[in-house]
């Protein structure tokens, strides 16, 4: 075994350790748990020098050691994968995961929500899907839905059948005849229209509904301009987002607080302070810089649907092959079932069916 062998070993052994315990691990404990072929001492001077190499820090309160950003990085492109990634992870899964498509009929949102709900439990973290982002897509109707005297429903409904709905107030003395003429000849100027364009276009219309709809105008601008903005953002739903408190990072109100801001903010590919992995197609590990957060996504693609992502949430210390291996099988399985026009739908794939097919997951 060479020099860079070793390091390889003993970084996999801290990281895996660290993930199962949550705690600094130290050279003693290496040797003890693994039963490895060398002295205390070499595995003390290993550790230096992937402490060196950035790999792995010092914690305060321990001499034991835990893997930094740039470890977890390298742990989960060179080392995370692989044969190891083959074990079966999610034993009883595939029979939970199997009751969330008895129904053929159950809406596409539906099922997802459920899905993930699984995914929730199963991994006793956090869970986000995230939608495309609309801005291409192409506006088929605006429409609104008076609530009450005082409220109102501003309807948006794109070609790939996204809705957008937003409720503002009606001050009083308000028109609503006036305001829904208004909407309607948005309507009829708008569809066809980019989500992208719509905010430029509709201030260009300013004039023509001022001279037709009144002073009552400006509210039909400003409620479909905050419907619309709202759609061009990517949009993410989150479930399980309370797992975080049972992890011992996330113990506390101020870092549980950044972990779910992070959901918002963090799952932005272009966010300048996370660090990116990419373990294979469609699957990627983001890191954060500024809270202990790790993010796990896993795309999907279902027929006439635009493509979405699946991402685990939780601590830098998540076990990643568990993870990848659910999302990954997650992924298969809707696309697999959307395409399916039988009455079963097909199971995740797990390690026993992948060994018989001999097939090798990278």
């Amino acid at each position: 075994m060479n020099s860079q062998q070793r390091k390889d070993m003993i970084l996999k052994y801290i990281v895996e350790d660290f993930i199962a315990t949550a705690e600094p691990v130290g050279s003693n404990a290496l040797l003890g748990k693994h039963r490895l072929d060398m002295s205390s001492a070499t595995i003390r001077n290993v550790m230096a020098g992937l402490e060196k190499d950035g790999l792995i820090e010092k914690t305060h309160t321990s001499s034991g050691r835990v893997p930094s950003t740039a470890g977890y990085r390298y742990y989960v492109e060179k080392l995370g994968s692989g044969e190891s990634l083959k074990r079966n992870v999610a034993e009883g899964f595939e029979k939970e995961f199997a009751l969330v498509f008895k129904s053929k009929t159950q809406s596409v949102e539906d099922t997802i929500q459920k899905a993930c709900e699984v995914l929730s439990q199963v991994t006793s973290l956090a869970i986000v899907v995230l939608g495309n982002e609309a801005r291409n897509e192409t506006l088929v109707s605006v429409s609104m839905i008076p609530l009450s005297p005082v409220a109102a429903t501003v309807i948006l409904v794109t070609d790939r059948g996204s809705v957008e709905n937003k409720t503002f107030p009606m001050p009083k003395g308000v028109d609503i005849k006036a305001v829904t003429y208004g909407v309607k000849l948005l309507n009829d100027r708008l569809a066809g229209t980019k989500i992208s364009d719509l905010e430029s276009k509709t201030r260009a219309l300013e004039p023509i509904l001022k001279s037709q709809v009144g002073r009552d105008s400006k509210i039909v601008v400003e409620a479909f301009v905050d419907a619309f903005l709202s759609f061009a953002k990517k949009r993410y739903k989150a479930y399980g987002t309370t797992n975080l408190l049972g992890l011992p990072e996330f113990s506390d109100e101020e870092a549980f607080r950044k972990a779910v801001s992070y959901l918002g903010e963090g799952l932005d590919p272009e966010s300048a302070d996370t660090v990116k992995a990419q373990v294979g197609p469609g699957t990627n590990v983001s890191l954060s810089d500024r809270a202990d957060v790790a993010v796990v996504s896993q795309s999907f693609n279902l027929p006439g649907l635009p493509a979405g992502d699946i991402a685990v949430v939780g601590p830098r210390r998540m076990d990643y092959k568990k993870v990848i291996l659910l999302l990954r099988g997650l992924a298969k399985t809707l696309a697999d079932y959307y395409e399916s026009t039988g009455e079963t739908p097909p199971k995740v794939v797990s390690k026993k069916d992948d060994d018989k097919k001999g097939g090798n997951e990278g």
